[in-house]
């Protein structure tokens, strides 16, 4: 399986995009910056309190120095973030309603991608998670998974072939 990421793994080293990751103190998430920074594939930003991100780090000996730690509390856009999302939302949300929204990390991050800081952005899919997403004009790839009983219908390929139409289609985004 290896193999089949290689192309994209290469691509990405020669040209690293960055990724935000919406909850930077998480284990997991700390897990897989640390291995992305040290395989030099990808540009890491965290969103989250500095000293808690790097507590959480240490605590569980991942080295996250490379990465970049934004903090929505405390983040110098963050006005200029607040009034371009009162923009797209086109008069549905206050400048107060979208500060509010905007100190969630899943809103914050989703910003930073529409802003240029970012060009991708993993955090869990929660409803709230999901309402932010489906509010962005980014583009949105999908990879439908049949996992835990839940079936979907009209997909048969194999998840690696899924993965590599979905590799292919993000490059092929960053191209345009």
């Amino acid at each position: 399986m290896a193999d089949m990421f290689a192309p994209l793994v290469a691509q990405l080293k020669a040209n690293p995009k960055t990724i935000v990751f919406t909850e930077g103190n998480d284990p997991r998430i700390l897990e897989a910056a640390s291995k992305l920074l040290a395989e030099g594939v990808l540009k890491v930003v965290m969103v989250g309190n500095e000293a808690e991100c790097k507590a959480a780090a240490a605590a569980g000996n991942f080295d996250i120095s490379a990465a970049e730690i934004i903090d929505p509390e405390n983040y110098a856009g963050f006005d200029e973030m607040v009034s371009t999302m009162v923009e797209l939302r086109k008069g549905k949300q206050s400048a107060e309603e979208c500060t509010a929204l905007l100190k969630k990390s899943n809103y914050f991050g989703t910003m930073l991608v529409k802003m240029g800081v970012a060009d991708a952005l993993l955090g869990e899919i929660t409803p709230a998670m999901a309402q932010a997403v489906a509010q962005s004009d980014a583009r949105r790839i999908l990879i439908p998974a049949n996992r835990c009983d839940t079936l979907v219908v009209g997909v048969s390929a194999p998840i690696g072939t899924l993965v590599e139409q979905a590799a292919a289609a993000v490059l092929d985004g960053c191209r345009n």
